[in-house]
């Protein structure tokens, strides 16, 4: 069975976070990425940096024929772990992940757009270790009206 345009884009999120390392330019090296709710649950300080994609709600938008637009609405919750600036330390995490996500807007041609939304941050208290930032976005995209995977 064909994976829904939806799924490849989730997919292509998933190679592009783990694109995150200080070899290739960024200021992190994420060690985790994943779709699974439950590794925010189980994380360890051995799994972090994690990336953990939450897609929200696949809302069609206009039909063009036999074209439909949608919006996928996801959040990418980023969650670190440092001793020493946590602060800083998030927020350059938090760059990491917005500069990757521009790098291809349209997610290898299986979205019209890539639009960054809030970013709210979580759990950082003075004393805390591990603190984290939720980073929600809009993919704006098309497929057949009759077959999602079109």
């Amino acid at each position: 069975m064909a994976d829904s345009i939806r799924e490849k884009i989730l997919k292509n999120i998933v190679t592009t976070l783990q694109g995150i390392t200080v070899a290739a330019g960024y200021n992190n090296t994420v060690v985790t990425v994943s779709r699974q709710k439950k590794d925010v649950l189980e994380a360890t300080p051995t799994k972090l940096p994690m990336l953990v994609i939450f897609p929200g709600s696949d809302e069609p938008t206009e039909l063009f024929g036999d074209l439909l637009n949608r919006e996928l609405f996801l959040t990418i919750l980023a969650w670190i772990r440092s001793a020493t600036d946590l602060e800083g330390k998030l927020e350059s995490f938090i760059a990491d992940v917005q500069k990757v996500m521009a790098v291809d807007y349209t997610r290898a041609t299986l979205a019209i757009d890539t639009q960054e939304e809030e970013t709210i941050y979580l759990h950082l208290e003075e004393d805390d270790k591990e603190g984290g930032a939720s980073i929600a976005y809009t993919i704006k995209y098309r497929t057949k009206r009759t077959d999602p995977t079109q």
